[in-house]
């Protein structure tokens, strides 16, 4: 493991910060390369965040839902609706929320594939976990997901 002593640069703190292309926790002044496990914690948080960002989207769609209906029972056509719709509209808020889905998923299945094999987990075993082949937990070992550097 490599570490350098950052103390004067940053004291009691924790952070994440990129060198060489390579993401390094820095805590208390000292700089190491992250463990799959904390690429996995690094990632939960992302998933997180996205969460709270799909719940808000959501409660806006039902809300979009609900305008849609009134207006529908007044006789208004869709057509005059959906023109009049404020940006973003229900369509783009389904796609925001799909693809935050699809981009925190696919990064939370890649380091806790990582951070298993990390800790021992054959191919199978996380296979089993996971639902899919130990050929797809091959790939997703094999992939790359942002800021991670682990194989």
């Amino acid at each position: 493991m490599r570490i350098i002593d950052l103390t004067e640069h940053t004291v009691n703190s924790y952070c994440e910060t990129t060198v060489d292309r390579q993401r390094w926790i820095v805590c208390d002044g000292v700089m190491t390369a992250p463990t799959a496990l904390d690429s996995f914690l690094a990632t939960l948080d992302a998933l997180e965040e996205g969460a709270a960002r799909n719940a808000q989207r959501s409660r806006d769609i039902q809300h979009r839902i609900a305008a849609y209906r009134r207006q529908i029972e007044r006789g208004r056509d869709l057509t005059a609706i959906t023109a009049d719709e404020p940006r973003p509209r229900l369509v783009e808020l389904l796609t925001a929320n799909k693809e935050t889905l699809e981009t925190t998923g696919a990064q939370v299945r890649a380091t806790q594939a990582r951070a298993l094999r990390a800790e021992g987990r054959t191919l199978d075993e996380i296979g089993a976990f996971f639902g899919v082949t130990r050929q797809r937990i091959s790939a997703l070992l094999q992939q790359r997901t942002a800021g991670s550097r682990h194989r």
